[in-house]
């Protein structure tokens, strides 16, 4: 009588690498969240992520030079605009704000990824989805290193090819959104409006609404769009009303 041999369990297959699932977020998205849903990582592409933002910024401010870098900044602010600013505090502003500048780019991207992990997260669970805070972060990381790629690069293609940068729009080098059809300072409300409507932005929506419908088990993206989709609009009504109320 023969012997019946036991089934085999289905082999997992064998994890893929770090770099291997940033470069399949950009060509084959799904089969790189799924990965991430059985491996979730975060640490390369959040330290990646850190680099991007400090390189994108050192090349805007060798290019601009520190001290037009501060004019713009002071620009920025409705006002400082309306001040006379001495020689020495200009002086000062050129020596300080890339300090500033070089501790935004690097803390950042670690408070973007891990609180916004958390808030899709809680909102996943509020909604019944299963998933881990570990595989959330890995999409968000994930996520947030294509959208800097993207935006620092076309950063970058714009400000090599700018002669003058005095009417450069500092937060927003690159023409991915529709804030150009408002005036920042006469219309600061609408301004940040339309600048909402970024398609660097909506592409990051789109991966990240992807990845939670993923590793969430999902067969629709309703729950993914919804989990991102919320947080963002409620965002863009906090800086419409704050530049409507500071205006």
């Amino acid at each position: 009588m023969e012997e019946q041999s036991e089934p085999q369990a289905p082999t997992q297959p064998s994890p893929k690498g770090g770099f291997w699932k940033i470069q399949a977020v950009i060509f084959e998205p799904r089969s790189a969240f799924e990965e991430i849903r059985r491996n979730p990582t975060f640490a390369l592409p959040l330290l990646l992520a850190i680099a991007v933002a400090v390189l994108g910024f050192s090349l805007l401010l060798y290019l601009v030079g520190p001290d037009l870098f501060a004019e713009l900044i002071i620009e920025m602010d409705p006002q400082s605009r309306e001040q006379q600013i001495s020689d020495e505090q200009l002086e000062f502003l050129s020596r300080a704000l890339p300090y500033q500048f070089y501790g935004i780019a690097v803390i950042g991207p670690l408070i973007g990824v891990f609180a916004g992990a958390g808030i899709y997260w809680i909102l996943m669970m509020l909604f019944g989805a299963e998933a881990t805070y570990k595989q959330t972060v890995s999409v968000v990381a994930h996520s947030s290193l294509i959208f800097f790629l993207i935006s620092s690069l076309l950063s970058a293609t714009v400000l090599m090819i700018t002669d003058d940068y005095s009417e450069l729009n500092i937060q927003s080098p690159a023409t991915t959104n529709l804030g150009f059809l408002f005036d920042r300072f006469e219309e600061p409300a609408m301004y940040a409006l339309a600048a909402a409507v970024d398609l660097t932005a909506f592409y990051y929506l789109f991966l990240a609404a992807l990845g939670l419908t993923v590793i969430t088990r999902r067969k629709s993206m309703g729950l993914g769009i919804a989990t991102v989709v919320i947080p963002y609009v409620i965002l863009v009504g906090i800086q419409v009303g704050m530049a409507y109320i500071f205006s």
